[in-house]
């Protein structure tokens, strides 16, 4: 880890960091340019692998002030450059429960944009197995009141291949 602090501001390069939570989620490698300060954090040519996923991204949030973090979801907005990435649901169980056993790795890319209860998916491309695919631009409003969720689908192109389906750990 290499920073400089500059008044306010602090950036740096992260050339190896990695570390395993006490849930068992294990970080193997991540690497990237950092900039915080405070109106914003950014990561920029990011890479983060775990023993099921590898994550190529620009990682943004801005704030108005150092607060805005007390409502982060609403608050803070991100933005995010995925490149060609692969992210297994393993991994993501860590932090969502709900799916673990499952064992899925899709393919992805594409930009998301907003706040964590309202944000779009822009020219996202996702790929499951060999035969499955979707692509387009999707905007999801109030998503932490699921009971009052918006969803806006722009499927562009989509594939469907029910028999590679079935093989989804659900």
């Amino acid at each position: 880890l290499k920073f400089t602090v500059n008044q306010t501001d602090i950036s740096g390069k992260i050339t190896h960091l990695s570390f395993q939570q006490y849930t068992g989620f294990q970080l193997l490698n991540a690497t990237g340019n950092f900039r915080i300060n405070e109106q914003q954090l950014v990561f920029n040519d990011a890479l983060l692998v775990t023993p099921y996923s590898h994550l190529f991204f620009d990682l943004g949030f801005s704030y108005s002030h150092w607060e805005s973090y007390a409502d982060f979801i609403d608050s803070v907005k991100i933005s995010a450059n995925i490149r060609p990435s692969t992210l297994n649901t393993e991994d993501i169980a860590y932090f969502a429960p709900a799916l673990k056993g499952m064992k899925n790795s899709l393919i992805l890319k594409g930009n998301l944009l907003g706040t964590v209860n309202d944000f779009s998916l822009q020219n996202i491309h996702i790929n499951y197995a060999t035969n499955n695919f979707l692509e387009g631009d999707f905007a999801l409003k109030e998503v932490t009141h699921i009971e009052q969720l918006y969803l806006d689908l722009n499927i562009e192109h989509s594939n469907f291949d029910f028999t590679e389906l079935k093989s989804l750990s659900l």
